[in-house]
C-alpha cells in the first residue's frame, strides 16, 4: 500500500486567540470621552482600542478583560454591572 500524505500543521496566524472574548463598556467617537470612561473604570484596567467602522468612522472602545468562553465574560460582565452600575456588553476581541 501507499502511505498517505502526512498534513502539516496550521501557520501560527491562522489559530485562534487564547482569550477570545472582551467585554466593552462603552465606544465614543472622541478619544477624550474614551479617556474619561477609562479613567472612570481605572480599578478595572481598561484598554482603549481604535476602531474604524464602516459608514460611521473611528471609534474609540473601552474594554476590559480576556477570557477563553463568552460565559466568563458575561460572568464578569453581571460582576462588574452589580458592583459599578456600567451597561457594557460581550464582544468578540478582534
Amino acid at each position: 500500500p501507499t502511505p498517505r500524505p502526512v498534513e502539516a500543521a496550521p501557520p501560527a496566524e491562522t489559530v485562534p486567540p487564547a482569550e477570545p472574548w472582551t467585554v466593552q463598556l462603552a465606544a465614543a467617537q472622541d478619544r477624550a470621552e474614551a479617556e474619561r470612561t477609562a479613567a472612570k473604570f481605572a480599578a478595572l484596567n481598561p484598554r482603549i482600542e481604535q476602531a474604524q467602522i464602516p459608514g460611521k468612522g473611528r471609534f474609540w472602545r473601552v474594554r476590559v478583560g480576556a477570557f477563553e468562553t463568552r460565559q466568563d465574560a458575561e460572568r464578569y460582565l453581571r460582576d462588574v454591572a452589580r458592583e459599578t452600575g456600567a451597561k457594557g456588553f460581550v464582544t468578540p476581541t478582534r
